[in-house]
Protein backbone atom coordinates (compact mmCIF):
# COMPACT_ATOMS: atom_id res chain seq x y z
CA UNK A 1 0.00 0.00 0.00
CA UNK A 2 1.32 3.55 -1.15
CA UNK A 3 1.84 6.17 2.25
CA UNK A 4 0.29 9.51 1.20
CA UNK A 5 2.96 12.30 1.87
CA UNK A 6 1.91 15.57 2.41
CA UNK A 7 3.03 18.78 0.70
CA UNK A 8 6.26 20.30 2.00
CA UNK A 9 6.47 24.00 2.19
CA UNK A 10 9.03 25.67 -0.14
CA UNK A 11 12.47 25.78 1.27
CA UNK A 12 13.42 29.75 1.92
CA UNK A 13 16.35 30.86 0.20
CA UNK A 14 18.37 33.79 1.63
CA UNK A 15 18.26 35.56 4.98
CA UNK A 16 14.84 35.49 5.34
CA UNK A 17 13.45 36.26 9.16
CA UNK A 18 10.24 34.63 11.08
CA UNK A 19 7.39 37.23 11.35
CA UNK A 20 8.35 39.95 14.06
CA UNK A 21 11.56 39.08 14.44
CA UNK A 22 13.94 42.21 13.42
CA UNK A 23 17.99 41.87 14.57
CA UNK A 24 19.64 44.41 15.70
CA UNK A 25 21.70 46.36 13.07
CA UNK A 26 25.11 45.33 14.23
CA UNK A 27 24.03 42.24 13.65
CA UNK A 28 23.36 42.78 10.08
CA UNK A 29 26.08 44.54 9.39
CA UNK A 30 28.32 41.98 11.38
CA UNK A 31 26.38 39.18 9.05
CA UNK A 32 26.93 40.91 6.30
CA UNK A 33 30.76 41.90 6.54
CA UNK A 34 31.43 38.10 7.45
CA UNK A 35 29.72 37.08 4.54
CA UNK A 36 31.29 39.31 2.01
CA UNK A 37 35.10 39.49 3.18
CA UNK A 38 36.34 36.67 1.68
CA UNK A 39 40.24 37.07 2.15
CA UNK A 40 41.41 34.32 3.90
CA UNK A 41 44.95 32.77 3.21
CA UNK A 42 48.18 34.69 2.74
CA UNK A 43 48.04 34.54 -1.05
CA UNK A 44 44.49 36.76 -0.90
CA UNK A 45 45.89 39.33 1.24
CA UNK A 46 49.38 39.69 -0.73
CA UNK A 47 47.18 40.31 -4.04
CA UNK A 48 45.06 42.93 -1.81
CA UNK A 49 48.44 44.54 -0.78
CA UNK A 50 50.15 44.27 -4.33
CA UNK A 51 46.81 46.28 -5.51
CA UNK A 52 46.74 48.82 -3.29
CA UNK A 53 50.01 49.29 -3.70
CA UNK A 54 49.72 49.59 -7.71
CA UNK A 55 46.95 52.12 -7.44
CA UNK A 56 48.76 53.70 -5.16
CA UNK A 57 52.12 54.15 -7.77
CA UNK A 58 50.04 55.04 -10.70
CA UNK A 59 48.25 58.07 -8.33
CA UNK A 60 51.49 59.20 -7.36
CA UNK A 61 52.63 59.03 -11.21
CA UNK A 62 48.98 61.04 -11.82
CA UNK A 63 49.75 63.66 -9.55
CA UNK A 64 54.30 63.76 -11.70
CA UNK A 65 52.29 64.32 -14.23
CA UNK A 66 50.01 66.80 -13.46
CA UNK A 67 52.57 68.93 -11.37
CA UNK A 68 54.63 68.65 -14.88
CA UNK A 69 52.02 70.23 -17.24
CA UNK A 70 52.28 73.67 -14.75
CA UNK A 71 56.19 73.66 -14.03
CA UNK A 72 57.70 76.65 -15.59
CA UNK A 73 59.19 75.81 -18.98
CA UNK A 74 61.08 79.11 -19.82
CA UNK A 75 64.32 78.32 -17.56
CA UNK A 76 66.13 76.07 -20.03
CA UNK A 77 69.15 74.56 -18.60
CA UNK A 78 72.47 76.71 -18.33
CA UNK A 79 75.45 76.29 -20.95
CA UNK A 80 78.60 75.57 -18.85
CA UNK A 81 81.28 78.09 -18.84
Amino acid sequence: MRRATTPREPEVVGAALPCGSIPAVHELVASFVSSVLAISGFLEWFFAVALVGLVGAAGLFGVFVVVQLFRNPSRGARPRA
